[in-house]
This record gives structure tokens, C-alpha cells and sequence, in this order.
């Protein structure tokens, strides 16, 4: 018999498996979970965190880009934000394949164009 999986309900939609890790980087987590009851990648930051390595406007620049609900097939969509007494959740759209560090080393010049163009959509 397996062992049931563990989930933390974030709210009445979102669900959070904490056994689930995708991805790991310098502000948090990235669980799977689901939204809605769509499979969703959700990003966990500690307030603790944030506050002692001076990057809470990290997080807001990153929700203003996310607000901005931009609609592109290489563009993650966003879902929702949450918080609770210890931690931001950002809950976006799960993306099967490479992750973000591997396309910057082994992703060739469509990368870098990829780049362009989005630096441009965002900030013209």
C-alpha cells in the first residue's frame, strides 16, 4: 500500500504537495500543486527570508510583472497570489521540460532571441 500524499490546503482552490519539489532557486521553492484542479508549478517564498536578504522588492516587481497578464505561448501565466504567517506563494502555470538554468547553458541563440523579444514586449 503507498502512502497517501501529503498536500497543504493554500486555499479553497489551491493545493500545495510538499513532497513534490520541481525546482529550487535564491528566493525559494517550486512545489507542484494544483489550482482550480489544474496541475500548476507553485512558488514559495519565506517571508523570513526575503526581509533578511533585503529582496521584499523582489517579489513585488515580480507580482507587477505577473499583474501585467500577459498572454504569449512563451510566456508562463500566473494564477493567483497567496500568503500566509510565513510564506508568499506564487501560483503559475506548470511547464513540462528544461528548466531556466539549462536553457542558459545549453540553449543556443534562440534563447538569447527569445530574450530580446521579450525584453522588448515588457519594458517598451
Amino acid at each position: 500500500m503507498s502512502k497517501p500524499k501529503e498536500i497543504k490546503q493554500l486555499s479553497k482552490k489551491c493545493k500545495l504537495f510538499p513532497s513534490e519539489i520541481l525546482g529550487q532557486g535564491a528566493f525559494g521553492k517550486v512545489y507542484k500543486g494544483t489550482y482550480d484542479g489544474v496541475s500548476v508549478a507553485i512558488k514559495t517564498m519565506s517571508k523570513e527570508n526575503l526581509k533578511k536578504i533585503g529582496q521584499e522588492n523582489q517579489l513585488e516587481n515580480e507580482l507587477k510583472i505577473h499583474q501585467m497578464k500577459l498572454t504569449h505561448p512563451n510566456i508562463i501565466q500566473f494564477y493567483d497570489y497567496l500568503q500566509d504567517n510565513t510564506n508568499h506563494y506564487l501560483v503559475m502555470e506548470r511547464v513540462e521540460g528544461k528548466d531556466l538554468e539549462d536553457k542558459l547553458q545549453h540553449g543556443g541563440d534562440s534563447f538569447w532571441k527569445d530574450r530580446e523579444i521579450t525584453t522588448q514586449i515588457l519594458f517598451k
